[in-house]
């Protein structure tokens, strides 16, 4: 299964547009080719995620409730959001966004995703270890003139991450093999 791992501000969502839902729509629309073409589903690692609930009861953020919306009118698969890791490094301080983190284990356990893409406009910090894997969709192009979100250019590159294995499948693999082996009982 492709995976497409994805920011919401800044890729899909941006406050810098008094009307962020035209903004939106157009991101999704490009969204949405990217999964047709690359038969590929979405996570969200945002940021935003402690917002979104499973109990409807417990109300989401407008903003999760708006990007799910957004995903279902264009027909986009969210599977869900990685999840979300803070860090103690000690008792007066948490570190939280450690995207490489949550989409590790989002990886680790889903060994079904065999290739993933990350969309996503920061990656200055909490994006090192899969690097390889971003696409960053917030830039100043080669005249000074910066593009927010998803543009149909990264269509392509989008592409060309998707033919990177994921690093994980392998160690996935090799732990439940391990897993099996100790389960079987020993011929006497």
């Amino acid at each position: 299964m492709n995976v497409i791992f994805v920011d919401i501000d800044g890729a899909l969502s941006s406050n810098r547009y008094e009307n962020d839902r035209l903004f939106m729509e157009e991101k999704a629309a490009i969204l949405k080719k990217m999964c047709d073409l690359y038969n590929a589903k979405v996570v969200i690692s945002s940021s935003h995620k402690p917002f979104a609930v499973d109990d409807e009861e417990e109300g989401e953020s407008p903003l999760i409730l708006k990007i799910k919306d957004l995903l279902k009118r264009h027909n986009i698969e969210l599977l869900g959001f990685t999840p979300q890791i803070t860090v103690k490094p000690n008792l007066y301080s948490e570190i939280s966004s450690w995207k490489d983190f949550e989409i590790i284990y989002y990886l680790m356990n889903h060994p079904e995703v065999e290739h993933f893409v990350i969309l996503d406009d920061n990656d200055s910090y909490d994006l090192i270890l899969l690097k390889q894997h971003l696409v960053e969709v917030g830039f100043f192009d080669e005249r000074g003139k910066y593009h927010e979100g998803l543009q149909v250019g990264d269509i392509v590159r989008v592409g060309e991450k998707l033919k990177l294995d994921n690093p994980y499948r392998n160690l996935i693999a090799q732990e439940r093999e391990h897993r099996v082996r100790r389960r079987k009982p020993r011929k006497e």
